[in-house]
C-alpha cells in the first residue's frame, strides 16, 4: 500500500516527501484504513502557496490578479543575446543564427518562453502538515467552508490529534507524519511540468520585463535564407512523398527549418496533396522542431488536420499558394480566384469584391 506523491514538491520544501491525506480521515468515524490504497497520484507536481492573489473560476481557471507573464515582442527590435527556455520546441539553431545565447536569463536581453496558458494550473484549499525534522510533508485538500474553520482554529497541531481516533494508526507506518504539524491553511497552486516557466516567474527565478512568447520568436526568424519559394516547398513535397522512411524525414526536418510561420496556408495546401497516413507517422514528428512546427501550423490535434486554412493569410503566402493552386490542381491562372472564393482566407468587401483577408 502506497501513500506518497513521489515526484511532486512543495516550493521550499523540494527533498521532503509529500503524503496525501484524505479528509475523511479527520471527519468520518468509520473512515476505512482501504481508502488509503486510492490516494496516491503521479506526476511532477510543484506546489506554492497562494500568495499570488490568484482566484479560482466556476469551470476551474485560475485567475491571477495580473497576468504572471506576458509577450514583450518589441525587444526583439535591439535584442542580441537569447535565453531559450527548457520548454521551449523551437529550432536553437535558428535562433543562434540571429541571436547569441545567453545561459542566464537575467543577462541576456530577451528570454523565450512558451505561450502563457491561463489553464497551466490549478488552485484548491489545502491544508498543508509539516514536520522538518524527518523532512515529510501531509497534504490535505477541502472544499467545504466548514472545514477551513476546523483547520484554520487547529493551526500548529500535530497530525495525531486531529485524525479521528481510529485513524492514528493508519499513520503510524509513515515515519514522522503522525508528529507533522499544521502550518497552513489556504489556496495552493499546482503547478504542472509542462508549463515550468509559469513556475520560473512565479519564484522570480525568469525576469519578467524580458520575456517573448516562443511564437512571436519564431516569427521573427524568417529571412531570405529561410523562406519558403515554390521551387523547394515542391522538393519537399517530392521527399514526404517517397516511400523511404530516411528521404521522409530528412523532408520534414528541412521543412522544420524554414520559414513557414509566414507560409501556413501554403504548407497546409503542399499537406493536402497527401494522405495522413503517409507522413504523421515518420519518426522525425518526434523531434522537438518538427513537433513544434507541425503544432504551430495545425494546432494540438495535428495528427488530425481537416484541411481548413487561417482566417488570415500573408501576402508572400498569397502570391505563394496561388502557385501551387495551378501547379498541383492544374488550373488556369484566371481560375485560381473562383477556386479561393470558399478559403477561410477569403471573404467579399463593401463593393462586392472577393479579397484575401492579409495579415500584416
Amino acid at each position: 500500500m502506497r501513500y506518497t506523491a513521489p515526484n511532486n514538491k512543495l516550493y521550499g520544501f523540494e527533498d521532503y516527501l509529500i503524503y496525501n491525506i484524505d479528509r475523511e480521515y479527520f471527519f468520518d468515524p468509520k473512515a476505512s484504513r482501504y481508502w488509503l490504497s486510492t490516494r496516491e497520484e503521479k506526476g511532477t507536481t510543484t506546489y506554492l502557496f497562494n500568495t499570488f492573489g490568484a482566484t479560482s473560476t466556476s469551470y476551474g481557471d485560475v485567475v491571477f490578479d495580473s497576468l504572471p507573464y506576458k509577450d514583450h515582442p518589441e525587444l526583439l527590435a535591439t535584442a542580441k543575446k537569447a535565453f531559450v527556455h527548457k520548454e521551449c520546441k523551437l529550432s536553437r539553431t535558428l535562433v543562434s543564427e540571429k541571436y547569441k545565447k545567453s545561459l542566464s536569463p537575467f543577462t541576456a536581453d530577451v528570454v523565450i518562453v512558451p505561450e502563457y496558458n491561463d489553464r497551466a494550473c490549478s488552485l484548491a484549499n489545502m491544508a498543508i502538515f509539516i514536520n522538518e525534522n524527518v523532512g515529510v510533508i501531509g497534504r490535505t485538500p477541502f472544499y467545504n467552508p466548514e472545514y477551513d474553520g476546523f483547520y484554520t482554529a487547529n493551526k500548529g497541531k500535530p497530525l495525531r490529534e486531529l485524525l479521528q481516533p481510529h485513524c492514528v494508526e493508519f499513520f503510524e507506518a509513515i515515519p514522522g507524519i503522525l508528529d507533522a504539524t499544521l502550518e497552513y491553511v489556504g489556496g495552493v497552486l499546482s503547478i504542472y511540468k509542462e508549463n515550468t516557466p509559469l513556475l520560473d516567474v512565479l519564484t522570480n527565478a525568469l525576469p519578467k520585463d524580458k520575456i517573448v512568447f516562443e511564437k512571436t520568436m519564431q516569427n521573427s526568424l524568417g529571412s531570405e535564407d529561410n523562406k519558403i519559394t515554390f521551387e523547394n516547398i515542391i522538393s519537399i513535397h517530392e521527399m514526404l512523398k517517397s516511400t523511404d522512411e530516411n528521404t521522409q524525414a530528412a523532408g520534414m526536418k528541412a521543412l522544420s527549418m524554414m520559414d513557414y510561420m509566414h507560409y501556413p496556408n501554403s504548407v497546409k495546401l503542399m499537406f493536402s496533396q497527401m494522405n495522413n497516413w503517409e507522413w504523421r507517422y515518420n519518426k522525425a514528428n518526434s523531434s522537438t522542431s518538427v513537433k513544434f512546427m507541425l503544432k504551430s501550423i495545425f494546432g494540438e490535434r495535428w495528427r488530425r488536420w481537416w484541411g481548413d486554412y487561417n482566417k488570415t493569410i500573408y501576402p508572400q503566402d498569397l502570391e505563394l499558394f496561388k502557385k501551387l493552386l495551378v501547379h498541383y490542381e492544374k488550373l488556369k491562372d484566371e481560375d485560381v480566384n473562383n477556386r479561393m472564393a470558399s478559403l477561410e482566407f477569403m471573404k467579399v468587401n463593401a463593393d462586392g469584391m472577393l479579397v484575401p483577408v492579409l495579415e500584416a
